[in-house]
C-alpha cells in the first residue's frame, strides 16, 4: 500500500536537475521502503518460536507475528521518514496531502494490546528485519 502511495506521489512531483530537499527526501524514503521490501521478501531466517508464543491461541500467535512485522517494516525505514517529515515544509500543499497519507504510522499496537509486550520484545528483539508475515504465517501453521 505505502509503495503505491509512494509512485502515486512521486508522480505528481516535476523533477529537475536540482531536486529540493524535500523531493530528494521522498526519494530516499521510496528507496528505502523499496529496499525494505526486499528484505522481507528473502528473509529466510526461522520465526522465533518459544513457550510462552506457543502458549497462545491461533489468532493471539497471527497478531503477535502481524504487529512484529508491521514494527520491523517500520524500523526499516524509520530513518526515512523522520528525514522526509524534517523536510515536508518546502512541500506544496498538493505534495503534503499525499505525504501525510504516505508516512501515516500504522496501529499495530491494537493487535497486542493484551498481550505480553516484553514477551513480544524478547522475540522480536531476536528476529528485527523485516519479513513477510504471510510467508511466517504459514510457515507456523496459522491458516489450518
Amino acid at each position: 500500500m505505502r509503495l503505491c502511495n509512494l509512485a502515486f506521489a512521486l508522480s505528481i512531483l516535476s523533477f529537475t536537475a536540482c531536486a529540493t530537499t524535500f523531493e530528494q527526501a521522498l526519494v530516499s524514503y521510496g528507496d528505502k521502503l523499496t529496499e525494505c521490501n526486499s528484505i522481507a521478501k528473502t528473509n529466510n531466517k526461522p520465526f522465533p518460536v518459544n513457550d510462552w508464543f506457543n502458549s497462545l491461541s491461533t489468532q493471539d500467535k497471527k497478531n503477535v507475528v502481524l504487529f512484529i512485522s508491521m514494527d520491523n517494516r517500520e524500523s526499516c525505514s524509520q530513518k526515512e521518514r523522520q528525514n522526509l517529515l524534517d523536510t515536508a515544509h518546502s512541500a506544496t500543499p498538493e505534495q503534503l496531502k499525499h505525504i501525510k497519507l504516505l508516512v501515516k504510522n500504522g496501529n499495530q499496537n491494537e493487535f497486542i494490546k493484551l498481550l505480553d509486550i516484553n514477551e513480544i520484545d524478547k522475540i522480536q528483539s531476536t528476529y528485527s528485519a523485516p519479513f513477510d508475515s504471510l510467508k511466517i504465517g504459514d510457515e507456523l501453521g496459522l491458516f489450518e
